[in-house]
């Protein structure tokens, strides 16, 4: 288009000379007028398309921008409630599970180093408060050891129990933390990435300046030859 604009141009051109050549004035003139006014309408139709076609890439760029900006709000969308997830995970972790295990030791070493104690004075008829024989006190004794040493074991089983069940919580948040972590990077890079390339594209946009038809060079260069070429 841009080829076949300057060579009708030229075409323009040697009517105009021939339209200025004071001695050819006389002959053939409405045919120049006509023709040239045909090479006019021509002139601006391809402007016209010229036109149109250069706001082609600019629709383009500009529906580029609109969805690289549409992913840059979902991206922010996404970071923010990665954010949000890791504050609450690390958080869970500081102020609940860590303080939980602790209490857990606490209490393991607790009933580890309890001991059993026996009073034997305790040893008495419930109903005469008669003192127990020698050997049925024995015989007590040894059943609340028994008891005794059976209960502080049932107790550091589920304390222990209760321990790894808190260590596995703690490391599986652990690990959704760093599988957060790196989708945050990732989500971040892609970030980058586009809001890179939304800058290039907006600088592109910038400069494609559509000139309108109507206020071309060439065609007010057109309007001012026809007319000059009416005033003869």
């Amino acid at each position: 288009l841009e080829t076949k604009r300057d060579s009708i141009e030229a075409e323009i051109k040697s009517i105009e000379d021939q339209l200025l050549d004071k001695s050819k004035e006389n002959e053939g003139l409405y045919t120049l007028k006509s023709e040239f006014r045909n090479k006019e309408s021509e002139l601006l139709d391809l402007e016209y398309k010229i036109n149109a076609n250069k706001n082609k890439p600019r629709e383009i760029l500009e529906s580029d921008i609109r969805t690289k900006e549409t992913s840059i709000r979902h991206l922010n969308i996404v970071l923010d409630e990665h954010n949000r997830l890791l504050h609450e995970k690390k958080n869970q972790i500081d102020s609940e599970l860590k303080y939980k295990r602790n209490s857990l030791l606490e209490k393991y070493k607790a009933i580890k180093e309890s001991k059993f104690e026996f009073d034997e004075s305790s040893c008495k008829c419930p109903t005469c408060q008669r003192k127990f024989e020698t050997d049925d006190i024995e015989v007590k004794k040894v059943e609340l050891e028994d008891n005794f040493n059976i209960n502080k074991a049932k107790r550091i089983k589920e304390n222990v129990t209760e321990g790894k069940a808190t260590n596995s919580e703690i490391e599986t948040i652990n690990k959704q933390i760093i599988d957060l972590d790196a989708e945050t990077e990732e989500q971040k890079g892609a970030l980058a990435l586009i809001q890179k390339s939304l800058d290039v594209k907006k600088e592109e946009l910038q400069s494609l300046i559509t000139i309108p038809a109507g206020d071309s060079p060439e065609t007010i260069k057109i309007k001012e030859e026809v007319q000059r070429s009416e005033e003869h």
